[in-house]
This record gives structure tokens, C-alpha cells and sequence, in this order.
């Protein structure tokens, strides 16, 4: 009985590493079948993928900690910004009910302030498109980060790929994120 206990060993060792050899192949496969399901792109063109970075739960935890706060403070800014708008648009109403009732007196004077108060009120309203824009970017970045979150395994949330193949004459390149399914994200 102890004669076959190495033999029996040795192939259970082997069953193991071939289970692990074939999940990683799977996922090399499956990861390809999405990327040319992702680009339409036909089994005849050569495509070249790497795994640039492994995204783990602790790391998620803090981007999507970072990205609440960043949204927080663009709330304020927009907030702020709102009440710097209404009072330069006051400012501006008050200017000119000034300039109707003065004649010629002094007309130059208000015509540049009015003048002003409007360049102000639309730099003011500039920054805040911007500020918008740039809380739109972050809201589509928390949306990315929540759907990670859900797909975890293993303390794996995900997986950023670089993908290269040829259409056309023309390489081209394109980064994108997977979930821990090995589902493209973005």
C-alpha cells in the first residue's frame, strides 16, 4: 500500500497544476473572446493583449473614498460659484437701473462697470460649466468603481489590459478596464 502512496501523490499533484494551468488559459481565452466581441474584430487579426495592472479591493476602496470626496468639494464649488453668479447678476441689474435714470452724468463710469459685472458673471458661469463637466467625469468614474465592486473575487476587483492588433495597414492601440469576470468595463 505505502509502494503506490508516491505514485498517487505525484498524480494528484499533476491533476492539481493542470486545473490551474487550464483556469488560466480559460481566462487568457475568455479574456480574448471578449476583446474581439468588444471591437467586432474577426478571428483572422492578430491581437495582442497584456495585463497592465491588477486592481485589488484595497486599492478600490480608496478610489472610490478619493472619488466621493472630489465630488464633495465640486458640490461646494458649484454651490459657491451659484452665489457668486446671483450677486453679479444683481450687481449688474442694479448698474443698469442706475444708468436709466442718470442722463449723461457719469454714464461712462457705469457703462464700464456694467460692462465688467457681465464679464465677471461669465467667467463665473465658465467655471462652473466646467466644474459640471468635471463632476459628470467623476460621476462616470464612481459608476466604474461600483460596478468593480460588485464583481469581486478573490480579492480581485479588476484588471486594466492593454490591446493591440493591426486593421487596415494601421496599429492600433487602446487601453481598457475588465471586471474580475474578465468583462469589459471600459
Amino acid at each position: 500500500m505505502f509502494r503506490f502512496y508516491p505514485l498517487f501523490t505525484l498524480f494528484f499533484i499533476s491533476l492539481l497544476f493542470s486545473c490551474n494551468v487550464e483556469k488560466k488559459v480559460d481566462a487568457v481565452d475568455q479574456i480574448n473572446t471578449n476583446v474581439r466581441s468588444y471591437f467586432f474584430l474577426p478571428d483572422s487579426i492578430d491581437v495582442r493583449i497584456e495585463v497592465t495592472d491588477t486592481l485589488r479591493v484595497d486599492d478600490l476602496t480608496e478610489m472610490l473614498d478619493q472619488v466621493n470626496k472630489n465630488l464633495n468639494l465640486i458640490d461646494g464649488d458649484l454651490d459657491t460659484l451659484s452665489l457668486m453668479i446671483d450677486d453679479q447678476a444683481y450687481a449688474a441689474l442694479y448698474v443698469e437701473q442706475e444708468l436709466d435714470k442718470i442722463i449723461l452724468l457719469n454714464r461712462k463710469g457705469l457703462e464700464d462697470s456694467l460692462h465688467k459685472t457681465r464679464i465677471t458673471k461669465l467667467e463665473y458661469q465658465l467655471k462652473q460649466a466646467q466644474l459640471m463637466a468635471k463632476k459628470q467625469v467623476f460621476k462616470q468614474t464612481n459608476r466604474l468603481l461600483l460596478h468593480l465592486k460588485r464583481s469581486v473575487e478573490n480579492e480581485i476587483a479588476g484588471y486594466n489590459i492593454a490591446v493591440r492588433y493591426t486593421l487596415n495597414d494601421e496599429i492600433l492601440d487602446f487601453k481598457l478596464l475588465l471586471d474580475a469576470q474578465y468583462m469589459i468595463v471600459d
